[in-house]
């Protein structure tokens, strides 16, 4: 759900900076617009569906906080499930704040948040949503693209298809790209 998306960024620019470590956390704040609250700010309850927790931001913000990530392996039913992130859901709070709503078009996924810490500290970040959002660099696309492909095709593969894609622009021919793209991938829960 692309709204989780600015929340997930600010937990994984935070972490950069400092590392997160959920036994700190006294609680976690989060603002979002009204159709980011109605559509992710739901209290998510176990059992918890795959699809339910990619679209719960108490989830993804939880699994993104300890794991320091939110990519595939975070959303399969067995990370889902595990005590640690439910631990730490209870201490995320979404919230509508009516003030997000009045956002350009280009900032409607604006949200806000903060983290206290038990030791009476706290951060707070409003990431940069939609448009103003700065685009990734290349290293960056490629660097996801290996993440996410990871385990569910040999490497050799994946590989020849981020050289053929990054030489798109000089390919007479895409039948080689066309060909592997055409294969079948394992299952990403499975790796």
């Amino acid at each position: 759900m692309g709204g989780l998306h600015a929340a997930i960024d600010a937990i994984l620019a935070m972490s950069a900076e400092r590392k997160l470590v959920a036994d700190e956390i006294e609680r976690v704040e989060i603002d979002l617009t009204h159709a980011v609250f109605h559509h992710g700010g739901w209290a998510a309850e176990r059992p918890l569906t795959a699809i339910g927790a990619q679209m719960n931001i108490a989830y993804a913000v939880a699994v993104a906080i300890i794991d320091g990530a939110a990519m595939v392996a975070q959303f399969a039913p067995d990370r889902i499930d595990r005590d640690d992130v439910w631990r730490l859901i209870p201490r995320i709070h979404a919230r509508h704040d009516p003030a997000l709503d009045a956002n350009s078009r280009e900032r409607r996924l604006t949200t806000r948040l903060r983290i206290r810490f038990r030791d009476g500290s706290s951060r707070e970040m409003v990431p940069p949503a939609g448009a103003a959002k700065p685009p990734m660099t290349n290293e960056a696309i490629a660097a996801k693209y290996r993440a996410l492909t990871a385990g569910i095709m040999p490497e050799a593969r994946q590989q020849a298809i981020e050289r053929l894609v990054l030489s798109l622009d000089t390919l007479a021919d895409i039948g080689a790209l066309t060909r592997h793209l055409a294969e079948s991938v394992g299952s990403p829960f499975e790796t």
